[in-house]
């Protein structure tokens, strides 16, 4: 079928006619010939599963290739992996970019070649540490990074963040070992003594490296600080005057100071009997709760009839510090 075949294929044999040729012996169908030598020149076709031109691959990646050619038939098939004679079905496990070239040939001469770059990363684990803080005072957080084989890697950068919030980097160590120094900022529930935090850690795709990215997360769990609570207003006072209550939240001398704003106090007062007992003393004033400046200090002020009271001075539940009292007689 004429029709079916590659034009550009289709030798044509004739034989030349000169002024003695016998025409009528051309022009006989029984004696008639074209004579068509088919030449298959279509290559064959290769097909790669596995991989892809420009993609990256974690770890391992097993690149499988095969040939076929329906016409003549396919005569051989060459791969080379970076230069180097490969079988396909092969994991490449080797980190780094890589090179597969196939060569088929079929039975008539055509070739067909095919090449595909990829690269191979490996995979890394980032530890990351348990830790234990109070507010306000510097602990340590650590995280290791191993790569595949579960070796330390050194000199890549860890960035660590608490609650969402990042907090530095650190680069690690020959052991792999990252550490950064935090001051606690985080609180802890109001009904609570500590409170867990999520550390996460996060180191990022080394492209010179040929190794991933990778993240970890551990638990910081945060304790509330130590403070004073010490009464600073009026000790002594007229009828004809405002008694003014005042309290100072001081934190703990331990080197290290947090924020003091915006924490709960509460004023409470008592009448001392000429016998010595108390009798708290009704005030819709004193029932409010009364939150520090940015100093720590928190002051209201009334008025009060004549008389001995008690101050007592409570610095309430919050998210930083424990709870802490303090008492103080008031004359009127």
């Amino acid at each position: 079928d004429y029709n079916t075949l590659d034009k550009e294929a289709i030798q044509v044999t004739t034989t030349q006619i000169n002024d003695n040729t016998d025409f009528n012996s051309y022009l006989m169908p029984s004696k008639s010939m074209i004579i068509l030598n088919l030449v298959e020149n279509n290559p064959p076709v290769i097909n790669i599963q596995g991989i892809d031109e420009g993609q990256s691959y974690t770890d391992r990646v097993i690149p499988e290739v095969s040939a076929v050619d329906l016409e003549s038939g396919l005569k051989s098939l060459t791969m080379t992996m970076d230069g180097l004679d490969w079988t396909a079905g092969t994991a490449m496990e080797q980190k780094g970019p890589h090179k597969l070239v196939v060569k088929a040939e079929d039975n008539a001469g055509n070739t067909t070649v095919s090449e595909i770059n990829f690269t191979v990363y490996h995979s890394t684990t980032l530890q990351v540490d348990n830790a234990s803080g109070i507010y306000s005072d510097p602990t340590q957080l650590r995280a290791v990074l191993r790569d595949k084989s579960g070796l330390p890697m050194a000199s890549e950068t860890v960035t660590f963040s608490v609650y969402e919030l990042t907090i530095g980097t650190a680069i690690t160590d020959t052991q792999g070992v990252a550490m950064i120094d935090y001051k606690v900022n985080v609180g802890v529930s109001k009904v609570s003594e500590s409170t867990n935090h999520q550390i996460q850690a996060v180191v990022a795709q080394n492209h010179g490296a040929y190794s991933r990215g990778s993240e970890g997360s551990g638990v910081l769990t945060v304790g509330k600080e130590e403070a004073l609570i010490a009464y600073t207003g009026t000790t002594v006072s007229s009828t004809m005057s405002d008694v003014t209550l005042s309290a100072q939240v001081i934190q703990q001398a331990d080197g290290t100071l947090g924020d003091v704003g915006g924490l709960p106090v509460a004023f409470s007062l008592s009448r001392i009997d000429a016998d010595g007992t108390r009798q708290p003393y009704p005030s819709h004033i004193l029932a409010a709760e009364y939150l520090t400046d940015a100093t720590g200090k928190a002051t209201m002020n009334l008025r009060l009839p004549a008389g001995l009271y008690e101050v007592k001075t409570d610095l309430l539940a919050n998210a930083y510090y424990k709870i802490a009292e303090t008492k103080t007689i008031l004359a009127v």
